[in-house]
Order: C-alpha cells, then structure tokens, then sequence
C-alpha cells in the first residue's frame, strides 16, 4: 500500500516543484510503504507526512537498532521521530508508551555506540529527554 491509498489522498501533480523535497516527497506518497527505506521514513515524518502510517513502521526499525543511519548518521531517524509533530504523540498516547518503552530500554545503547559522534550521542540524549519529559 501506498501512503495515497492509505489516507485515501490523492494529491494533484503541480508542473512544476518548488524544491527538490517537495518532488521527493510527492513521489514518496506514491511509492509502497513496505519498499521504504530508512531515508524515506525520516525525511516525510521529519515533514509531517503520513504519521500514523509511518511512525508505527519506523519504531519497529527503531527497536531493532535504535541508531538506525537512514541518510546523514546513525541516529536521524531516531531523532525525526522524536521531533514529529506533539500532536500526533498526543493523539496516540499508546504508540508513545510503546515507543518510551524502547528509548528506555535501549538509551545506554547510544553511549557504547563508536559509530557517532560525542556531540550527535549528546543530542539525540537531551532530544530524548525533551521528548519524555514533554508527555510526562
């Protein structure tokens, strides 16, 4: 399925993108959720696309590897989720205790970890912290 199919959306094709994104991401709303890769999860939730389709898929890539690389270094994915929208963590309280129950779990991971840097491990722990302590 399609993210179209899913939210039974269809957007209309411009002529012309005003960004590269934007034609990304009109093309990713095309494309078979089960063919995404970690890039295309990161980049439509870091724009607020498709949420709760897409969040539930990338937490279960998450709890498989917490520092999942998906373009730019291990963690992006990790850190697009815990920035997506207060609204949609709002909304699906569950999938938040799901998710906490992962962070907690697998946090210590993020220090042992030689593949990131001091300064990305101390990001990703303060953006989890925000992200706790703003549900709590």
């Amino acid at each position: 399925m399609t993210l179209e199919n899913l939210e039974k959306d269809y957007w209309p094709e411009p002529k012309e993108f005003p960004t590269s994104m934007v034609k990304e991401i009109y093309s990713l709303r095309k494309k078979e959720i089960d063919n995404f890769d970690p890039d295309n999860f990161r980049l439509l939730i870091s724009q607020g696309v498709g949420l709760k389709f897409l969040i539930p898929k990338a937490i279960e890539l998450l709890r498989n590897d917490l520092l999942t690389e998906a373009l730019y270094y291990p963690g992006d994915l990790l850190l697009s989720l815990l920035r997506a929208k207060k609204e949609y963590w709002v909304d699906n309280i569950e999938q938040y205790h799901h998710f906490k129950e992962i962070l907690l779990e697998s946090e210590k991971d993020i220090y042992k970890s030689d593949n990131i840097t001091t300064e990305i491990k101390e990001e990703i722990s303060l953006t989890i912290k925000n992200f706790l302590s703003a549900y709590e």
